[in-house]
């Protein structure tokens, strides 16, 4: 149990993390680049300026959670959770994102280009200069008509 932990600025490309639960953490300026966080609990942390690129997400928790200048390119988002929370000047280009939950989440400024996208929730979410992919739009769009 790592709640309330302060990881700001810290390496931590090569840990192994099992079963951990991170709420309330600080993660500013972290590097995670690569590491497995499947299946973790993030609610309530703070994560800005890190590097989540090439990350295994599957099932993980950042309900709650404020993103910030986060690098998600290349990352497996798979039934990640991101509801009511509040993700700022992300990318997310080249990630493959399904059966994710994007419910009340506040998404500014952020860059979804050449992600692959499938039954991804993201209904009641506030999008502002939110950069999609032509079809990836249109693909959003069909599913929620279908929702």
């Amino acid at each position: 149990d790592l709640q309330k932990v302060n990881f700001e600025h810290t390496n931590l490309e090569k840990v192994k993390f099992t079963d951990d639960i991170f709420i309330d953490v600080n993660l500013t300026g972290a590097n995670l680049n690569g590491v497995d966080l499947s299946w973790l609990d993030f609610t309530n942390a703070t994560i800005s300026e890190a590097d989540l690129s090439m990350t295994n997400l599957e099932g993980t928790n950042f309900n709650y959670t404020k993103l910030v200048n986060c690098d998600f390119t290349e990352a497996e988002i798979k039934g990640t959770r991101f509801e009511d929370a509040k993700i700022t000047k992300c990318s997310f280009e080249k990630a493959k994102i399904e059966e994710a939950k994007f419910e009340n989440a506040n998404l500014i400024d952020c860059n979804f280009k050449k992600a692959e996208i499938r039954t991804t929730d993201f209904k009641t979410s506030e999008l502002k200069n939110v950069n999609f992919d032509k079809n990836d739009l249109e693909e959003l769009l069909r599913q929620s008509e279908n929702n």
